[in-house]
């Protein structure tokens, strides 16, 4: 029988990652569902990037698409001229889009962390029946206290260059 999981140690991580889908009364039902995927097949592309844009909504989404990481929308706008990335026009999504080669993402990954952005990088992971890609939550960061940090530091920055005269706001 399962009590549940506690909120220490192993058993809170895995029930962040996992739950157990179905009805508790009967072993039947009772099965493991990825927290890290959406629970039912997506139909193209689109909805699984939506999918994982509405669950992690103010995190950087670094999302795989064949050999790039991408950024469609809002997130291509933002994220685009933080990272020197050209942002285009694209087919699929009838906004915008930048992204980069796959053999980068340690290298993009890694500044977005000193920037103190929370970050989730979303790799292919097999197929659908569909022969569409499985995609799934392969690493997480967050930065608690250095956001902080960075926005008192460049407040702090401009004040002074405004007190110093350099900046006249």
């Amino acid at each position: 029988m399962i009590t549940g999981l506690r909120r220490s140690g192993k058993s809170y991580f895995i029930k962040q990652i996992i739950y157990f889908g179905g009805c508790c009364k009967t072993k039947q039902s009772l099965r493991l569902v990825s927290m890290l995927e959406p629970s039912y097949q997506p139909i193209n592309l689109k909805s699984q990037y939506v999918w994982f844009s509405k669950k992690y909504p103010k995190y950087c989404l670094f999302f795989q698409v064949g050999k790039y990481y991408e950024f469609y929308g809002d997130r291509a706008i933002h994220y685009g001229p933080l990272f020197n990335l050209v942002v285009n026009d694209c087919r699929r999504f009838a906004g915008k889009q930048c992204g980069f080669p796959r053999s980068y993402i340690n290298h993009y990954h890694q500044l977005a962390v000193n920037l103190g952005m929370d970050t989730i990088i979303v790799k292919e992971n097999g197929y659908y029946l569909n022969r569409l890609k499985k995609r799934v939550v392969v690493k997480q960061a967050q930065n608690v206290g250095q956001s902080l940090v960075r926005h008192l530091t460049i407040y702090f920055y401009f004040r002074s260059a405004q007190y110093a005269g350099f900046l006249i706001v």
